[in-house]
């Protein structure tokens, strides 16, 4: 196996038609198509519910990844079989699900195409390949519909030439010489996605610092779902760009701003990176912001001092993974940092974190961390120490 294009977009931008009239002349590439896939095992496992049940029930049962897992099983299966030395695959609704095949079959010569149109055109080829009787204006509903479930993110990384792109205006517009650029005549270059530490984990691990449901916020005094990992670090500590990417937010938290939340709830200072892989991370609870909205930044690049500022009470990073390009936290859009975070011995780590005066009250949540408010901090309306 030489290389692999992915190549991805609406359901109506004539993907499958585009390369099968390209295979007719290249017999040493061949295609994989992920809805064939899924729909041969789920007529197998499941015929007498929908495909949505289906594809729902094994989330819901198994976690999101359970459909990243059968669609990299079975194309891995594939190209064992295959006698072809180059492959197009199809049919991917998000990046993350490419990501997820490329870390697990260890595929080391990949490109991402994103295969567009006008919408006149995806209505024209919809109606065609369906022959449903609908009216442009629901088609169109149906279409944002389509880019909400996960194209619309694959779409935003074309703006940051995350992927290429490829824009037809009719159905005679041809890819070929798009694909026989990729399989013929450029060496493609491969993403990198062994992520760094933003900030050297060096404190013993506080109950409050995981990822996942909080049983008592330290400020809401509820339950509260944590969408992120938080780093005990000094203030001032630089903070590492974990990965390559744009900054898509920088400075002090949106809501603050508007006087929507109080100076010191939310984030406090942060900054936002999209990175190559389409996750957007967040670091925040800075004390000082060094880079601004639209610079590309490196891996290993400093792009911010820690702080306790927002709703911080101890200094820390709060190191945040999101699934894809959205504004939105909370469990559904993110993913637990240290799945892709190099592996540490977090529980190992003894030192007690000794910067005055918060040195007092993280030894309290060491002892009780949930039974805490504001009210047992004497700073935490202090806006020299919260900042």
């Amino acid at each position: 196996m030489e290389k692999i294009l992915f190549l991805v977009g609406p359901h109506a931008s004539g993907k499958t038609y585009s390369t099968n009239l390209y295979l007719k002349n290249h017999e040493n590439v061949d295609m994989i198509d992920t809805g064939p896939i899924m729909r041969s095992l789920h007529k197998k496992y499941a015929p007498e519910i929908s495909m949505k049940e289906w594809v729902e029930f094994l989330e819901n049962r198994y976690g999101k990844e359970i459909t990243s897992e059968i669609i990299a099983k079975e194309i891995g299966d594939r190209l064992f079989k295959s006698d072809a030395e180059n492959h197009v695959v199809i049919g991917f609704r998000s990046f993350e699900g490419i990501m997820y095949t490329i870390r697990r079959l260890k595929i080391s010569n990949y490109s991402v195409l994103y295969l567009d149109c006008s919408r006149e055109l995806l209505y024209e080829n919809y109606l065609a390949r369906t022959h449903k009787d609908i009216d442009f204006v629901s088609f169109n509903a149906l279409l944002d519909n389509e880019y909400e479930l996960g194209l619309g993110s694959l779409r935003n990384l074309v703006d940051y030439e995350v992927i290429d792109y490829f824009y037809k205006t009719s159905n005679e517009d041809s890819i070929s010489e798009k694909m026989d650029d990729y399989f013929s005549k450029k060496t493609n270059i491969v993403l990198n996605t062994n992520y760094i530490w933003p900030v050297e984990p060096t404190y013993k691990l506080l109950e409050h610092d995981m990822y996942g449901i909080r049983p008592v916020h330290m400020i809401l005094n509820r339950p509260r779902f944590h969408a992120g990992f938080d780093i005990i670090t000094k203030t001032m500590t630089p903070v590492k760009c974990s990965m390559d990417g744009i900054v898509v937010s920088a400075g002090l938290d949106e809501k603050i701003v508007s006087g929507s939340a109080k100076w010191n709830q939310r984030y406090g200072n942060k900054v936002e990176v999209l990175d190559a892989s389409g996750k957007r991370l967040v670091y925040a609870h800075l004390r000082e912001v060094l880079v601004d909205v639209g610079q590309e930044v490196k891996q290993n690049q400093i792009i911010g001092l820690s702080g306790c500022s927002g709703g911080s009470r101890i200094p820390h990073l709060h190191f945040e993974v999101r699934k894809h390009n959205t504004c939105h936290s909370g469990r559904e859009n993110t993913i637990n940092p240290l799945e892709i975070m190099p592996e540490r011995d977090l529980l190992a780590l003894n030192k007690h974190f000794d910067e005055e005066p918060y040195d007092k009250v993280w030894e309290m949540f060491l002892e009780t961390p949930w039974g805490l408010s504001d009210d047992n901090i004497p700073y935490a309306n202090d806006k020299k120490l919260i900042r």
